[in-house]
């Protein structure tokens, strides 16, 4: 396969990151799809310039220790791929942890996919003695107020942000195991991303906290 062949497809996987990779990286799972694509032997299209790398691209970023049921990823190849076929061959590779469970082809022109704003819900597992009245109330709470002031580093340098304006909603999901799970819906764009370990800090639940999932991602 030629480095310089143009991408003629663009196909869009969705895909769960579980238990056993909790805690691989935002970098490591790209190295971790380079290898499966390889691996599954995809006609993978590369960049151009002086050092051509897979054009493989991800979704917002996944925190790290977070697991997911609602990841994405963008392959463009170079020579058309029955979808079916590209899932099949690359869930016979993949590692424990990391399973494809939809693909669909999109144009070659649509934006990159970290570029869009996007729209992600995550689900975390509390410990919570009280009624769950008493949890919807802390999360109303901190729904009305007109800020929420916290502090960040970037590049060295401590520094102070809002993030009220990067939460859309919160809520009592239900209970499972013993345990409260709340929900909430976060903005990630280029303007700014709600943490969801911030969230649950400022709501004072993170020391309870006994388990985090992103459970949706709707981009554009």
């Amino acid at each position: 396969m030629s480095l310089d062949a143009p991408a003629v497809q663009r196909l869009r996987l969705d895909y769960a990151k579980g238990e056993p990779l909790r805690f691989v990286s935002h970098l490591d799972m790209m190295r971790l799809w380079e290898r499966a694509c390889r691996r599954a032997r995809l006609p993978i299209a590369h960049t151009q310039g002086f050092n051509p790398r897979p054009r493989i691209a991800l979704a917002c970023p996944l925190p790290t220790g977070v697991t997911s049921r609602a990841e994405k990823v963008d392959l463009f190849l170079t020579a058309r791929l029955d979808p079916r076929e590209a899932l099949r061959r690359l869930n016979a590779v993949l590692p424990a942890g990391v399973e494809v469970f939809g693909v669909a082809e999109v144009t070659l022109t649509e934006p990159a996919l970290m570029s869009l704003p996007a729209t992600v819900e995550y689900q975390a597992r509390v410990e919570w003695g009280g009624p769950a009245a008493d949890l919807e109330a802390r999360l109303r709470a901190w729904l009305v107020q007109g800020s929420v002031v916290r502090q960040r580093e970037r590049k060295g340098r401590a520094g102070e942000y809002d993030l009220r304006p990067l939460v859309e909603h919160l809520w009592v999901v239900g209970q499972t195991e013993g345990r409260f799970v709340v929900g909430m819906r976060v903005k990630s764009g280029p303007q700014g991303t709600g943490r969801p370990d911030e969230v649950l800090k400022s709501l004072g639940l993170w020391d309870s906290a006994r388990g985090l999932e992103r459970t949706a991602v709707m981009v554009g």
